[in-house]
């Protein structure tokens, strides 16, 4: 029996591809009773794992295999329901995750999957897939959480997040759940090479309230987004220049980045102006305040207006 590659719903997938082998075997078909004897469960076990409706027990693929000679096909169909069945572009996404320079994020859903704890994984796991086995949905929590060896790198990728406000107030499985995984979100935060920032509720109107949004920057320069992956120049610049939009309004820039004051400043203050050269790194946008008042508004310019502001001031000075 060949492999059918998954396509659709990976648990049905498995079903068709079972009752195909039970049906089809060359020595003549099988009933459904006579499988669950052969694999050593029950008929009923058989007719739902064969309509997709029921979590399929750890032991059967194997067995599966076993009796129907088929090399592994069972095992396999079985390890992509362990996975989750990611549409195509997540899996491009997650492969191109290792190998990015920077990932840029936007979510007004849930936490991004590279800040998720497992508990909060494990709840959003369960709840989309009620199908599936205590055994299935730690797997995929697993691999979520694997995929976070990336901030563990001798050198790890830039990363910004931005988090709709309505993300941090949504209690997902309880209140010990929220607390660790907002403790986590401000464990991120405080990483050298990471932004993480709160869209407030009221900041109104954007351009991506329609979806979450993934901008990864590997070596050749392709950007992945929330659909397919994104090659075109045009598009590419849409949606970086709507991200920047969202840092620049977004809170948590005083909280997880050092201004650096110029050195004419002093306690006595002064005309004088304070800039975050991390922000600026990881996002190309340079934020820059009165440094008389660290809470007033914060102005975001181009990098090449704050250098140009900077050259004129030297002149100025000489």
């Amino acid at each position: 029996m060949a492999d059918n590659g998954g396509a659709g719903d990976p648990r049905r997938a498995f079903g068709e591809a079972l009752r195909d082998a039970r049906e089809l075997r060359p020595e003549g078909p099988w009933t459904q009773a006579r499988l669950a004897r052969e694999v050593r469960t029950s008929s009923s076990t058989i007719s739902r794992v064969e309509s997709g409706n029921l979590p399929i027990p750890a032991n059967l693929p194997a067995a599966f295999d076993q009796v129907f000679a088929t090399d592994g096909t069972f095992k396999r169909l079985y390890e992509r329901i362990q996975a989750g069945g990611f549409p195509a572009h997540s899996r491009k996404r997650i492969a191109m995750e290792p190998q990015a320079l920077a990932t840029a994020e936007w979510t007004q859903t849930v936490v991004p999957g590279l800040l998720q704890t497992g508990a909060y994984a494990h709840e959003l796991f369960r709840a989309g897939s009620p199908r599936a086995s205590e055994r299935e949905i730690a797997t995929m929590v697993a691999a979520r959480i694997a995929r976070q060896d990336v901030f563990k790198r001798s050198s790890p990728p830039d990363f910004s997040a931005v988090i709709c406000e309505s993300v941090i107030r949504r209690m997902v499985g309880g209140a010990d759940v929220m607390r660790e995984q907002l403790a986590a979100l401000l464990s991120h935060g405080r990483r050298p090479t990471s932004v993480v920032q709160v869209l407030p509720l009221n900041a109104g109107w954007h351009g991506l309230m329609d979806g979450t949004m993934s901008i990864l920057t590997p070596p050749e320069g392709a950007i992945q987004g929330a659909g397919p992956v994104l090659r075109c120049s045009d598009r590419i610049g849409t949606v970086a220049r709507r991200v920047r939009t969202f840092h620049s309004e977004a809170h948590g820039d005083a909280m997880t980045h050092t201004w650096v004051k110029s050195s004419y400043s002093s306690q006595a203050g002064g005309d004088c102006l304070e800039w975050a050269p991390t922000h600026a790194r990881a996002h190309g946008v340079v934020p820059v305040r009165d440094s008389k008042r660290p809470t007033g508004p914060t102005l975001m310019v181009s990098p090449e207006a704050w250098q140009r502001l900077v050259e004129v001031a030297k002149h100025a000075d000489a």
